[in-house]
């Protein structure tokens, strides 16, 4: 999936992105598909960190996910003690667990997530 499907994704959101005639998803207002939107790339992100690197800086994916992080209410809750990063899917998931780095870091240790069963 990451390797040829992810890519494929990406840059179908990256052209819907580019026509839009303003910020968000739907032009100029802020809906609730951005932050969808940004919790979908933010899953992503954490999975497959490489995305960024597969992409570049100017990812109007990646741009839309830092805009949606930096609106106020959001990095407030971000940098919070109530935000959590994981479970990804929920307490089930194998996603889970200390899967993911501390808040902030960006980062997956593979080496600790369990084998799909």
């Amino acid at each position: 999936y990451g390797a040829e499907e992810l890519p494929r994704h990406v840059a179908a959101f990256n052209t819907e992105l580019e026509r839009t005639p303003g910020p968000w998803v739907v032009g100029e207002k802020l809906t609730f598909a951005d932050f969808a939107l940004c919790e979908v790339v933010d899953q992503h992100l954490a999975l497959y960190p490489r995305l960024s690197v597969h992409e570049g800086a100017s990812c109007a994916l990646l741009d839309h996910h830092a805009r949606v992080l930096a609106l106020p209410g959001v990095a407030a809750y971000r940098a919070s003690d109530r935000f959590r990063p994981e479970p990804i899917h929920n307490r089930y998931s194998h996603l889970h667990r200390g899967t993911l780095a501390a808040p902030g870091a960006g980062s997956v240790n593979l080496a600790r997530v369990p084998a799909t069963r």
